[in-house]
């Protein structure tokens, strides 16, 4: 009883808190939901993924084009 009388703020708290996080998590997600999301979003991030690498590809190809064509113009003025 000393206990709790010397506890009893922390104690109280601590009894709010437990029952104000079990009563938001009341019903938990379905596994087979979140795993259908998951996949949705992986195959999403596949997708991201090839059409970032075709688009960095790209740029590469464009700023050695770039590279190439300033370096040609500088040997042009050159002369």
């Amino acid at each position: 009883k000393a206990f709790f009388e010397e506890y009893k703020s922390q104690i109280t708290l601590y009894e709010t808190a437990l029952s104000k996080l079990k009563s938001s998590y009341s019903k938990l997600p379905n596994s087979k939901n979140i795993l259908d999301r998951l996949d949705k979003l992986q195959e999403k991030k596949n997708i991201l993924m090839k059409e970032y690498s075709s688009s960095k590809s790209t740029m590469d190809e464009l700023y050695q084009i770039r590279k190439n064509y300033g370096i040609y113009m500088s040997k042009e003025m050159e002369r």
